[in-house]
């Protein structure tokens, strides 16, 4: 009995890893938590007219949404008490 629970236990600890993941650090957990409320805040716009315009209002909006996204990020961390080193 005693030997089939270690091999058990065994088997479960070399699957958890088989995969290449390790556990993650607690900032590691901030910063993908950050990630995905940067992520999940984007977004849309809508433009018609001439074709330059609808051009410039997409390469606008993108570079806007990597601005926001950004603001968003540094702002979750900040709220987790880690600042960008300066």
């Amino acid at each position: 009995m005693r030997t089939s629970l270690l091999i058990a236990a065994l088997l479960v600890s070399i699957s958890a890893h088989a995969d290449g993941y390790r556990a993650a650090t607690k900032f590691e957990q901030i910063k993908a938590q950050c990630e995905l409320v940067a992520d999940g805040m984007q977004q849309g716009g809508f433009a018609f007219g001439s074709p330059s315009f609808v051009g410039g209002y997409a390469v606008g909006s993108a570079i806007q949404g990597m601005i926001d996204h950004a603001q968003r990020y540094d702002h979750c961390m900040t709220l987790y008490g880690y600042v960008r080193a300066q």
